[in-house]
């Protein structure tokens, strides 16, 4: 699998994967692989989502960048 996969292909690749395991003339080798497949691809976009949730954070109203402590935000420590 490729780690440059982008956020859409892999979400594409994945629902590929269900259909796949959703077939009942899916082997059980080739179920196992594919559940592997998708295992790594779902760590992928949630990889690429929690990156872009961090820029996203980073982001001021006035759309300059600025380090930003989620975990101060919601404890009401905003400084």
């Amino acid at each position: 699998m490729e780690n440059n996969l982008s956020y859409e292909k892999a979400i594409k690749r994945l629902e590929e994967i269900i259909h796949l395991l959703e077939n009942e003339n899916t082997s059980l080798d080739q179920s196992v692989e594919l559940f592997q497949e998708g295992i790594k691809l779902s760590k992928l976009c949630s990889d690429k989502l929690a990156s872009v949730e961090d820029k996203v954070a980073k982001i001021l109203v006035d759309g300059h960048l600025e380090d930003f402590n989620i975990e101060e935000q919601k404890n009401g420590n905003n400084a």
